[in-house]
């Protein structure tokens, strides 16, 4: 048993299925609104109890980060208490001093969510939230740590039971790294242990629903390959996420095709153009804790959209202070691609002189 010092990490302390599943339990039980969910939030709070059990040591806020998870589950209750408790009355989840978290072994979790029709990973979550790297909202396939993990999935190496996780001991010298080695320098991590999440066990391509991103110092922090167990909590954590991750985006999708029926009536009453004849792009803004910046962007943009060439709508109700989104129309006979470009143009005109992590743009169609 590996022994606990100060600013280490012990991967005896990574969740087993018990301990994963109750963090996953609390960080549900923690989003406000269960109908419509801020898209991919509860993540943040998954990755938040996975790193305050594998850094406990760290003071994050006041406390330790192990006090944030130290109830639970027991023979008596299958629940974390302790956490649970947290969520319900926290307004966002709490970092470690920008100088602790560099001086960690572990230095951020990041999810990212599978966009199929896209063949893109696009950048939903990373803990510890002070780290705005993922400055790139999305990852082409191929690219990136990313890219290395979807290689060993078309190489079917997922099939086999024992195979996890696809670990990266050093990222220099790998071609398809080269866009974000000025992310990897600036947070000085050289290692990165990657786990798909799928759908199914037959863990393929088609089955792939995200991924989670584990960052490290190097690869010394990196955990021993020759022990079973912590291959098993790696894989309870992709397990539990399957479900979570599936009845999540189920719920969001509904959420948007609710806006897209309002969005189609309003639009094409104004316009004279049909309800069938309408095509759908989401922008969605997350910014960096900085509420009043973000909603002057808002305003900005929506000013330029104006007219009948598109008609934007601002989704308030179903999103948290940092993260917006504008469901924007236009007739179907509009070009995606000068669509697209359009909008990005509005947005960063919008975004300057703006601290915002990232947003992403996307296509719905009805």
């Amino acid at each position: 048993m590996n022994t606990v010092a100060v600013n280490d990490l012990n991967w005896n302390d990574l969740p087993n299925a018990a301990k994963i599943a109750a963090i996953l339990d609390a960080s549900l039980s923690g989003d406000s609104d269960k109908v419509h969910p801020t898209p991919y939030q509860f993540t943040l709070s998954v990755m938040f109890g996975v790193y305050c059990c594998l850094q406990g040591n760290v003071r994050i806020g006041s406390r330790h980060a192990r006090t944030y998870v130290a109830s639970g589950p027991g023979k008596k209750s299958n629940q974390c208490p302790s956490l649970e408790r947290f969520l319900a009355k926290r307004k966002r989840i709490p970092n470690p001093a920008h100088k602790t978290a560099l001086r960690q072994p572990l230095r951020a979790i990041a999810y990212f969510s599978w966009e199929a029709d896209r063949r893109v990973f696009l950048v939903r979550r990373v803990y510890p939230t002070i780290f705005d790297f993922l400055s790139y909202s999305h990852v082409p396939e191929g690219w990136g740590a990313l890219g290395v993990m979807t290689e060993e999935i078309l190489a079917k190496k997922y099939r086999n039971e024992s195979k996890v996780h696809t670990t990266i001991k050093h990222l220099q010298g790998r071609p398809t790294l080269v866009p974000y080695l000025k992310e990897v320098k600036r947070l000085a991590y050289d290692s990165i242990l990657v786990v798909p999440v799928f759908q199914s066990d037959k863990n393929e391509i088609s089955d792939l629903l995200g991924s989670f991103a584990f960052y490290f110092k190097d690869f010394s922090a990196l955990p021993p390959p020759d022990k079973p167990e912590i291959q098993n909590r790696f894989r309870a954590l992709a397990l539990s996420m399957r479900s979570a991750i599936m009845n999540h985006e189920e719920k969001i999708g509904k959420l948007s095709t609710a806006w897209l029926d309002l969005l189609k009536g309003t639009f094409s009453r104004q316009t004279r153009s049909s309800r069938d004849a309408i095509t759908l792009l989401e922008v969605t803004l997350h910014g960096g804790g900085r509420a009043k910046d973000l909603d002057q962007v808002i305003g900005n943009i929506m000013r330029e959209l104006g007219g009948n060439e598109y008609f934007g709508v601002v989704d308030s109700d179903g999103a948290k202070a940092n993260e917006k989104t504008i469901f924007i129309v236009a007739r179907d006979n509009v070009e995606k691609m000068a669509l697209e470009q359009r909008v990005c143009s509005i947005v960063g005109k919008a975004l300057r002189g703006k601290r915002l992590i990232y947003f992403d743009l996307s296509f719905r169609r009805s």
